[in-house]
């Protein structure tokens, strides 16, 4: 049977060629919608000879290369010819598309083609697009995308082509930092080291668009991209994954957000990055030492990573002056592993050309700088091993867990402590009753319940319906595509396939799988105030009791009530404690909380700055600093510690145990009473 055709090819064009190759290129997709993957390329060649125009075919394997963008491949000829080229696709079905447009006629001469060799700039201007005239031009290379998700956090671009008769290896370089270490600019530079830019060239080159007018306390990389830079001088192709900067005027909430972006970076299907080669954490060099605010970012960044990736991180510091660092000596007394450091200087890339001399020398200096740390920098990325992300991602997980977990018991606590209050509330009711009032079903008293209300949020979550809570803040990665089931973190040491064998349970509140929707909403409890009746209050405890409903019986079931919403958090505890180990084991940075002394100083800042909408926001670092504090105790005091203790003293509490213990004695003495009168009765 035979196959439809598929979409042909564009038509290719002659990039370089010398006495004997040209080299080739077109841009193709890795898929067609209706035949499946390229698994091949026929190019087709036609060379004339003597006025007769002759029709080759080569056969050009596309196996574990991306197709993606650009691509090339450069063709053995032979000189004093010329060429015409078109390019023919074959898909994974089987079927072959309709041959492209014959390219242009190239012809190669050997008196004037002696193996041309066109240089790095040259290639790179070709690639590139004026943005300024001046001294220097700068150039705006040109980008094809080649992934954007949905909400467009997250995008991937290539410059260049591959060429598809190399086996260039890809080295991936993760750039991190804080907002204001010069991220954008470090990556500039870098994109002119790779194409050969010399200081003394009237170009430069730009692959982000830093906008100079943005706020400096604000990140200018609002998303997570990732470039692949192909036909550099490095000699193997190199992809810069930029983020965006931690520690800047959104906040804290701000900084979960990309944390949450890169965890779906690492995990999305469509155009994934599966390895990494280098960690780039870059930071200020004048930096006298770590404030609160950098060890936190420092802390906040290094907890995203799994063990593997300990030995390919390296510091990167930006505006060097050619001595050693000073926030080098910060770095270390903080414990801050890292396996090398390189200085760089970038402040005047696209300034413009200095009349005098010795501003001149003093931008050479700096170019210099920044040329041999960029040297030093891609010497160590090629002996590096990539680095899988299989356990970065499990780390990513298990944090998305952890802090579901942690928000669960915060809510525990602040439940359980309004149970204490209502039981308070009821038992000094029924003591006030008669017996026989106790049966007027009818008797109305006020109290504060607890509701769950759904309330708008800026991401989505996972929510269970059955229990009405938010168990997975942000996207969570099921284990395969096919069960989308949810790991059980009480067995952390099976492999994913086992896990989705034996359960389809919700790791944070056990309902099904199935009962939990991904939406742009979280579940909130709310407290209002009801109207209730004696009646209300007897039917949560009739089951329970067989005999009739006494005061000192209800008293009792009041307080048992209580034991089981605190024998519950104990639980939550206890999973709370098993993710922690778990991390101990595989995460670059354990435990990593948010520093108190970080939380404090925003809280101070934000009332002092008093913008719009600071006294939300402070109460947003307030609910922080609280569910902080109650994982530092969990991981100070172990599982078993009872997380109600540090209310067992407070005047709520003794008045509760205060009611039960004397309803508890008069119900001894009535007791005790009633067996003197039966022995009397029997004397």
């Amino acid at each position: 049977m035979a196959h439809a055709l598929a979409s042909r090819p564009p038509r290719p064009t002659a990039l370089r060629n010398t006495s004997n190759s040209v080299e080739i290129a077109w841009h193709s997709s890795k898929y067609d919608n209706t035949h499946g993957k390229v698994t091949s390329y026929n190019i087709k060649k036609l060379h004339k000879t003597n006025n007769d125009w002759k029709e080759e075919v080569e056969n050009i394997k596309a196996n574990e290369i991306g197709l993606t963008g650009q691509v090339s491949i450069v063709i053995q000829v032979e000189p004093n010819c010329s060429y015409r080229f078109a390019v023919i696709a074959l898909y994974s079905d089987g079927s072959t598309s309709a041959p492209s447009e014959w390219s242009e006629s190239v012809k190669l001469d050997d008196e004037e083609v002696q193996n041309i060799a066109v240089s790095w700039k040259d290639k790179a201007l070709a690639l590139s697009t004026v943005v300024k005239e001046g001294h220097p031009t700068i150039h705006q290379l040109n980008l094809t995308s080649t992934y954007k998700s949905q909400s467009e956090n997250i995008r991937k671009f290539e410059v260049g082509h591959q060429n598809m008769s190399s086996n260039m290896v890809e080295k991936v370089i993760m750039l991190v930092g804080a907002t204001g270490a010069g991220k954008s600019t470090f990556i500039n530079a870098m994109v002119n080291y790779l194409f050969d830019i010399k200081f003394d060239d009237d170009v430069r080159l730009k692959i982000i668009d830093e906008d100079t007018k943005a706020d400096q306390a604000q990140s200018q990389t609002k998303h997570i991209t990732s470039y692949t830079i192909h036909g550099t001088k490095v000699g193997f192709i190199v992809t810069i994954v930029d983020t965006p900067g931690f520690g800047d005027s959104g906040g804290y909430i701000r900084d979960e957000e990309i944390s949450k972006e890169m965890h779906t970076f690492f995990t999305s299907s469509a155009g994934r990055i599966t390895h990494v080669d280098a960690v780039g954490f870059l930071t200020q060099a004048s930096l006298p030492r770590l404030t609160p605010t950098q060890k936190y970012i420092f802390d906040k960044i290094l907890s995203l990573f799994g063990k593997d990736i300990k030995d390919n991180i390296l510091m990167l510091f930006t505006f060097a002056d050619g001595n050693e660092p000073q926030v080098l000596s910060g770095i270390n007394q903080a414990n801050i592993h890292f396996s090398d450091y390189f200085t760089f200087n970038n402040t005047d890339l696209f300034e413009e050309k200095k009349t005098t001399k010795r501003q001149n020398m003093i931008n050479e200096l700096a170019w210099e700088i920044s040329i041999e740390g960029y040297d030093g920098f891609f010497k160590v990325i090629e002996t590096y091993p990539p680095r899988s992300l299989i356990l970065t991602q499990e780390v990513l997980e298990e944090r998305n867990v952890l802090q579901a977990a942690v928000i669960s018991i915060h809510e525990d606590i602040k439940n359980g402590l309004g149970k204490l209050e209502n039981i308070r509330m009821e038992i000094k009711i029924v003591n006030q009753l008669e017996e026989d009032i106790i049966a007027n079903q009818n008797y109305e008293y006020q109290a504060k319940e607890d509701f769950q209300e759904m309330t708008k949020a800026k991401t989505r979550s996972y929510n269970c319906n059955t229990c009405q809570k938010t168990c997975i803040l942000g996207k969570f990665t099921f284990l395969t595509e096919l069960t989308r089931v949810f790991r059980v973190i009480l067995f952390p040491s099976k492999r994913y396939e086992d896990v989705a064998r034996d359960t389809c349970k919700c790791p944070t509140c056990g309902c099904e799988e199935a009962n939990h929707v991904y939406s742009p909403f979280v579940w909130k409890t709310v407290k209002k105030g009801t109207t209730k009746t004696l009646d209300d209050m007897k039917k949560r405890y009739d089951q329970s009791i067989e005999t009739k409903l006494t005061k000192e019986k209800l008293i009792a079931e009041l307080k048992t009530d209580f034991d089981k919403h605190q024998a519950n958090t104990l639980m939550l505890t206890e999973k709370v404690r098993k993710i922690v180990v778990r991390l101990n084991e595989i995460a670059l940075k354990p435990n990593p909380i948010s520093s108190l002394e970080y939380i404090d100083m925003m809280i101070i800042q934000e009332k002092a700055d008093a913008f719009p909408g600071f006294l939300e926001r402070v109460m947003e670092l307030q609910d922080l600093r609280a569910k902080t504090g109650t994982l530092m105790e969990i991981i100070e005091k172990g599982a078993n510690h009872d997380l109600f203790s540090q209310y067992s003293n407070t005047e709520l509490w003794n008045q509760v145990m205060d009611v039960i213990k004397r309803n508890k004695e008069e119900s001894n003495e009535d007791a005790d009473a009633d067996d003197d009168a039966d022995d009397v009765a029997e004397n």
